[in-house]
């Protein structure tokens, strides 16, 4: 998924993205929707959705980098998904003669594959296994 990670609008009416200035609580934001993302593990996935739920009571900034918390939805929901077990997941890694280091590569169910910050407005991208 990808997309605006922050998009409030009548921020970035006040901060033109033409500055080049990075927007601090914006770039706060970002980085803790990234650790909460990147840090799940299967053992911890029911804490990181709980926490995913409540994003908006509990990331710095959330107010400030969204009109709404439904804005927020689309992400929380390809994170969901990542964590559907397939019926042939476990064949796959069993069959498909990876080596350890990817087996462990396969374990990080988010990784963020792209951020940048312009202004107020994130841009990030991520990829969910």
């Amino acid at each position: 998924t990808s997309g605006q990670i922050t998009h409030n609008l009548r921020i970035l009416q006040r901060s033109p993205m033409s500055s080049g200035r990075k927007d601090s609580q914006s770039v706060e934001f970002c980085e803790f929707v990234c650790n909460l993302l990147e840090s799940t593990t299967p053992e911890n996935y029911e804490e990181q959705k709980d926490a995913l739920a409540n994003i908006h009571r509990v990331a710095p900034g959330f107010d400030y980098a969204h009109p709404r918390a439904e804005h927020f939805v689309p992400i929380a929901v390809a994170f969901g998904a990542s964590f559907v077990k397939q019926p042939t997941d476990e064949a796959e890694i069993v069959t498909d003669g990876s080596s350890p280091v990817a087996s462990a590569q396969q374990s990080k169910f988010a990784e963020r594959i792209y951020s940048e910050v312009i202004g107020s407005m994130g841009i990030d991208s991520y990829l969910f296994r």
